[in-house]
């Protein structure tokens, strides 16, 4: 009797703590696919807070690239169906919609960014690291249709209008970081696309 006892309590024994051992995997489990559909959740709500379709842009021309985070830009009118309501959600500056309305060329400022320098009035400022970044820059946009993405501040000290530039879906601000021709620098408030900026390809 008593070794039959013990059999059974080996047994049963052994029966809890297979089941034990299994509540743990499957527990174990259970997190890491939590842990995969949160992270591809997260990944899913970047990509669609990210994708200049989800953003009102505002349409024109790069028509000349001054160094390598400054361009001149011209808006275009007839790339714009709700461009007046795109300027008014931006609050913009009444003298600066008026410009940009009227076609003037508006120096804009790239986000998020610094470029070495080359156009420098003091020339001894100005680098050769400086001119390919402009030039990697020039043969990217001047000339092309660009959109324009704002920020919570829309010109800086030197009245020049800050903003984002998109181009067939890319932010033109991060390729320059990725290719090394600009650093990250990023100044709050405009923080939007800070972690899109600081994620290198």
């Amino acid at each position: 009797m008593t070794q039959s006892n013990n059999s059974y309590k080996k047994k049963k024994q052994n029966t809890t703590g297979k089941t034990k051992g299994n509540n743990r995997i499957l527990r174990y489990c259970v997190s890491l696919l939590l842990i995969i559909l949160l992270t591809l959740a997260i990944l899913f709500l970047k990509q669609k807070i990210y994708s200049p379709e989800n953003r009102e842009l505002l349409y024109g021309k790069a028509v000349y690239v001054i160094d390598g985070d400054t361009i001149k830009y011209v808006y275009d009118k007839s790339l714009n169906n709700q461009g007046e309501s795109i300027i008014e959600k931006a609050r913009l500056d009444e003298s600066v919609s008026k410009d940009i309305l009227d076609g003037q060329e508006i120096i804009v400022r790239l986000i998020g960014i610094d470029a070495p320098e080359s156009a420098n009035h003091d020339q001894s400022k100005n680098t050769e690291e400086g001119r390919e970044s402009t030039k990697f820059l020039k043969e990217m946009v001047e000339g092309k249709t660009i959109g324009l993405d704002f920020d919570e501040e829309k010109t800086d000290k030197y009245d020049r209008l800050l903003a984002y530039l998109w181009m067939d879906g890319e932010l033109i601000n991060k390729k320059m970081i990725d290719s090394d021709h600009a650093v990250l620098m990023i100044i709050p408030p405009n923080t939007k696309y800070e972690d899109l900026l600081k994620s290198h390809s």
